[in-house]
């Protein structure tokens, strides 16, 4: 039968089967492939991460690796229109932080309505507190304002969607990591210059998002992306809009400080008041900067407010009167304010609490924990609470509350708490007070005792039981018919359960207050269910042994909060009217069925049978090692998952014969060497990345893979990323990594060898500026510890023999293997590898030759390519790596340069540390009869080092060829003799320092062929540069370089005003512009942080009009800042009206203005 031609022809009970056994990733991306596929896809994606109750309008997510996938998909999902509850977990790490709460705030808002949230910060609280910081510089930060924009606005968006139940839970470390950049940082330059470089990199930013968003728009899963996300577009804007989380993208207004809180957005009266439920156990939401925004959402929600509830530790009391001070619930019915395990002396004060309860009488459940409490309680206002049913409280605010008689005369329930204070322990003697109190004025309820601590706890028992039941205050409990005792996860009697059992049983069988009737209740909770496992113990067993039949065991007895937590499927009896002995048999409470229910799935006969969009969707979406793997099987998935591989990882068309390789996966050289649909490689872009071990790995890769092509025309090395690794390494000598600096030398340069081996012409070397921090030269410290050298050769002899026989052995098994086989198959095709003239030398003594290498010192790599039988091809060559003009390679570079000294056309370096006597010796020995561009430049910062003037002459002198020059960064002497006559006849662009340019137009007709010219200032850090030099150099230009385009490039704004200023001033006759006659095109240039200020954009009309003949000008390579100035700030009106004779304004790539 011939295989369906598309993928949703295919049955569905095969659709389905496929689903089940391809991971999330895929899944998920295969949902936005097509509607059919979408419903599929998805459901089988909620199947397997777990959310059944989406049906039902609920959905829980916990699982770190998945979450936030999930989410995504949730908004994503057509089939989900609503939820009523959502369940949250936010992970570790702040990156998932932030994601994770724009996220949420994007479902919530596409969603018609949502009733109940809850957001948990537990699992980030654990990875706080179990990565604590070793610095300062260590710690993860947070800024404060970026989280309280995000934060906030997620609130607000539950809110506009009518959530009516909202808890927010943990968080208690989160202000740890605040930290307040507006407030504490200082700029290192002037605040105006930093909104002027904010906005010209915003700018800069959004130009490069414009363009990823049209690459992504080319490819098929990027136009199907848009078609499902723009379903997604109503969702409710917020009227605290998110802010960008970088200052690339923040808004043209600048944010409100950061002791400013946002307003709630159901502030507007427009939307519908709708909280009934809200559980702050965050403290977060009770201090800066969300304080403000709790307030105002309970006030602006307060005729809706039924149930409210507090859980803190360190809120100054201060707030909580504040806090509570401005707060009425009309309708509230439930009120709880608690702290957590430990008491600290924190909290409301009893004023605060008394005047909140006063004000609120339809409170119907009261519990307070953790409170302050006073020495002596005032009698409370009689009936202050009539309407609460149930009460769980710290036993004084229970004698306070029951002190005038029917008090609480709706009164069922009422719970005694103890409190877990470090020190001292809670005195259980308060017990005492509170079952007076109860026994006098309760009446009928049902009596809860809460242990937190086990310190006291038997000596209070044993008291009860030694002063008999006449004088016990419990023998005064004679309404009491229902006990609970509650016991929390701190509280552990494994070791006394016994004790307990006999006093427990003495308190029951004196006191009369349980007759072990059919219709007694005995309630042991023990929470969290962290405890569960004491539940199921044989001495808890034996405790409800000694009563006599407790036929009643609370549903929540078996319900723990943390099942989830478990490594195994639980399911869950339901215990109301459930036997005893039910209740301890494990293997009906908890079970895990290891066997699948589901019939096993038939198989394909071959992968290769299914139909190619099938193989290739499920190709496209596997990992990077499946697919690595995947491509080694046959020729036919080979030509699949090789593309795949490549698209995943952004190395775009290598087929198409160039390659760009930025920060992708170890096996992506290797992929290339082994791809067959590979045959030219004619650029090669890499960027080295971090790590000793893979540094080496990838220089060794990229030699084999050079070496298996048949030519290769350009290769640009990058150590970029490599650099930012080094830069965050430890400074301390004995952590950082160390290269061996004979095993790298070896191993680049046989590298670069290769290259040219394979008629390199153009070859690029970028970064590397510390690479010589790390080296280590091991033969020249390292003493061996054996003293005789025959033994040493002995050892090692014996060694490698051993070596080669485990290789051997090794080999022979993995010719058995499948794979083995394969990677033989296709790895024999790249034997032909051109070899080095230096072979690779092993990084351990194992593998080194018989012959001790000679010491680095005097060893030098001579490059493959000075063999007279390789003709030479490098043509153009970019050093601007250190690395490459320093030991061990400064003699590669210059025997190379030597050996194609014919060739060379293009000569560029870009060195900063590079002391001013290699250069002579390096440029002494170079001549280049075809050398057409030559460019020698330093950093952004110009440092006094380089070649001297002495040095540049004697070089230039020997180049009369060169048409381009370029000189940045050089040593200034402070007098230059005069050039010699026709130095550089041929040249045609001419970029330098004014010194330069007045020494190299120092005679007449010196450089006929000249037709641009360009004045370049530099950046130094002390002293400013001196633009006066500008001036010399424009009165060599008028004397001596003709009709000439001009070019005045700007590399600091220091000394701009005041060069321009003075021109203005000294007027037409006088100034050195005016003798310009023959300029008639005019390029200004600034350095990407040059900022034009408004004085400068002023005197630029005027400064113009002095040129006599200037016809055209360009400002180009201009910051964004400085293009959004020139344009509103009118500068071609102000040029047009200053300077009649120019004709066109250009202003960087905006539309050419025409002034005629």
């Amino acid at each position: 039968m011939d295989p369906p031609p598309k993928l949703t022809d295919l049955p569905t009970e095969l659709l389905s089967l496929i689903f089940e056994y391809l991971d999330s990733d895929s899944l998920f991306c295969l949902s936005m492939t097509c509607r059919v596929l979408h419903y599929a896809a998805l459901a089988a994606f909620f199947e397997g991460d777990d959310q059944k109750g989406l049906a039902n309008g609920w959905v829980f997510l916990h699982r770190a690796p998945t979450a936030r996938k999930t989410l995504q998909a949730l908004r994503m999902a057509l089939f989900v229109e609503k939820l009523n509850q959502i369940h949250y977990f936010l992970n570790p790490g702040l990156d998932n932080l932030l994601g994770e709460v724009r996220e949420l705030r994007r479902l919530v808002a596409r969603l018609l309505s949502v009733d109940e949230v809850r957001l948990h910060f537990l699992t980030f609280d654990y990875w706080l507190e179990d990565n604590p910081p070793l610095t300062s510089e260590e710690r993860p930060t947070l800024d404060v304002d970026i989280w309280r924009k995000e934060f906030g606005s997620m609130l607000d968006q539950f809110l506009v969607k009518g959530c009516k139940e909202l808890h927010i839970t943990g968080g208690s470390r989160i202000r740890t990591i605040y930290t307040y950049p507006r407030e504490t940082m200082k700029p290192v330059i002037p605040p105006t210059d930093v909104e002027q470089l904010r906005s010209k990199l915003a700018s800069s930013f959004q130009l490069l998002k414009a363009r990823e968003a049209k690459l992504a728009s080319r490819t098929f899963f990027g136009a199907l992306r848009r078609k499902f996300t723009s379903v997604f577009s109503n969702a409710v804007p917020a009227k605290t809009p998110l802010q960008a989380t970088i200052p690339l993208e923040e808004s043209a207004k600048p944010p409100p400080p950061v002791t400013g809180v946002p307003q709630p957005i159901s502030s507007d009266p427009g939307v519908k008041s709708s909280l009934h439920k809200f559980y702050v156990h965050c403290e977060m939401l009770l201090q800066p900067p969300f304080l403000e925004w709790t307030l105002s959402t309970l006030q602006l929600n307060g005729e809706c407010i039924t149930t409210l509830s507090f859980k803190g530790i360190d809120i100054p009391w201060e707030t909580w009167s504040d806090f509570f001070a401005a707060l009425t619930f009309p309708s509230l019915s439930e009120f709880e304010i608690t702290s957590r395990r430990f008491k600290r002396p924190q909290g409301p004060d009893f004023s605060c609490i008394e005047s909140f309860l006063v004000r609120h009488p339809s409170i119907t459940v009261l519990h307070l924990d953790g409170l302050l409490t006073l020495s002596t309680f005032p009698p409370a206002q009689e009936s202050i609470l009539p309407n609460v049913v149930k009460l769980t409280a710290h036993p004084a605010y229970i004698s306070w509350l029951l002190s005038p008689p029917n008090s609480l005369p709706s009164l069922g329930s009422i719970t005694i708490s103890s409190e877990y204070s470090l020190r001292p322990y809670f005195d259980y003697a308060h017990f005492n007070d509170a079952l007076v109190s109860i026994a006098r004025n309760a009446g009928q309820v049902e009596l809860g005792i809460q242990f937190r601590s086990e310190k006291g706890m038997d000596a209070w028992l044993q008291d009860h039981v030694d002063i008999g039941c006449e004088v016990s205050a419990v023998s005064q409990l004679t309404k009491i018919k229902n006990l609970a005792i509650y016991s929390s996860w701190c509280g552990d009697f494994s070791k006394r359960v016994a004790m307990l059992t006999r006093k427990l049983e003495a308190i029951v069988r004196r006191g009369g207050l349980i007759t072990c009737t059919g219709q007694s209740v005995l309630h042991l909770n023990i929470e969290p269910a962290d405890s569960l496992k004491f539940l199921f113990s044989e001495n808890l067993a034996k405790l409800l042994s000694s009563f006599s039949r407790p036929s009643l065991i609370p549903p929540y007895l078996l319900v723990p909060t943390w099942a989830w937590n478990m490594s195994m499927d639980v399911r869950f009896i339901n215990s109301i009217g459930c036997p005893l002995n039910h209740l301890f048999c494990l293997d009906q409470a908890f079970s895990y069925d290891s066997k699948s229910t589901m019939d096993t799935p038939p198989k394909l006969t071959k992968l290769l049978d299914l139909p190619n969009e099938l193989l290739g969707l499920i190709v496209e979406y596997l990992d990077n090692d499946s697919l690595f793997l995947l491509s080694m099987a046959c020729r036919a998935l080979h030509y699949v998952a090789l593309p795949a591989f490549f698209e995943q990882n952004d190395v775009k068309e290598p087929a198409s014969g160039w390659v760009v390789v930025y920060k992708a996966p170890r096996q992506t050289l290797q992929a290339l060497r082994m791809a067959l649909f590979v045959e030219k490689l004619d650029q090669i872009h890499y960027y080295l990345n971090p790590e000793l071990d893979r540094l080496l790995g990838e220089v060794r890769e990229l030699r084999g893979l050079v070496a298996r092509l048949p030519s290769v025309d350009q290769v640009k090395l990058h150590f970029s990323v490599f650099d930012s690794w080094l830069d965050r390494s430890p400074p301390i000598y004995a952590e950082r990594p160390m290269l061996d600096v004979d095993v790298w030398r070896k191993e680049f340069g046989s590298m670069l060898d290769q290259f040219l081996v394979k008629g390199c012409k153009k070859l690029h070397v970028t970064g590397g500026s510390r690479v010589w921090t790390i080296y280590a030269h091991p033969r020249e410290t390292m003493k061996p510890v054996t003293p005789l050298t025959r033994d040493v050769e002995q050892l090692r002899s014996r060694l490698a023999s051993a070596l080669q026989l485990s290789k051997a052995r090794e080999e022979k098994v993995a010719s058995r293997t499948f794979l083995g086989a394969l990677r033989r198959k296709f790895t024999s095709l790249f034997c032909n590898a051109v070899p080095a003239k230096t072979p690779l030398q092993a990084t351990t003594p194992l593998e080194e030759p018989a012959k001790p290498p000679p010491p680095v010192t005097a060893d030098v790599h001579q490059p493959v390519s000075s063999d007279p039988g390789i003709k030479p091809s490098l043509h153009e060559f970019y050093v601007h790596c250190e690395m490459m003009l320093q030991p061990p390679f400064l003699e590669w570079t210059r025997s190379s340069l030597q050996h194609h000294r014919e060739c060379i056309t293009t000569l560029s370096f870009k060195c900063i540390d590079i002391p001013s006597e290699t250069w002579s010796d390096f440029f002494a020995a170079l001549t280049f009869p075809s050398l057409s561009e030559f460019e020698i430049t330093s950093d952004l910062i110009v440092r006094p080092q380089g070649p001297e003037f002495p040095c540049i002459e004697s070089f230039l002198s020997r180049h009369p060829s060169i048409t381009l020059l370029h000189l940045h960064g050089l040593l200034i002497p402070c007098t230059l003799p005069p050039a010699q006559e026709g130095i550089l006849p041929n040249l045609v662009k001419l970029t330098a320092h004014p010194a330069y340019i007045t020494w190299l137009l120092s005679s007449p007709d010196s450089l006929p062929c000249l037709t641009s010219i360009t004045i370049s200032s530099e950046y130094y850090l002390t002293p400013d540069f001196d633009y006066t030099h500008f001036d010399d150099a424009l009165i060599s230009i008028a004397r001596n370089a003709g009709q000439v385009e001009l070019g005045i490039r700007f590399s600091s704004e220091k000394g701009v005003d005041a060069w321009l200023q003075d021109h203005v001033d000294i007027g037409r006759e006088v100034s050195a512009v005016s003798q310009l006659t023959e300029i008639k095109n005019l390029a200004i240039h600034s350095f990407w942080f040059v900022e034009f200020s408004e004085r400068t954009l002023e005197i630029l009309p005027e400064f113009l009009a002095l040129f006599p003949g200037l016809e055209h000008v360009r400002f180009v390579e201009q910051p964004e800042v400085n293009e959004q100035a020139m344009l509103l700030g009118g500068l071609v009106k102000a040029i047009a009206l200053r300077c009649p004779r120019i004709k066109t304004v250009l202003i960087n790539r905006l539309p050419l203005q025409s002034l005629v």
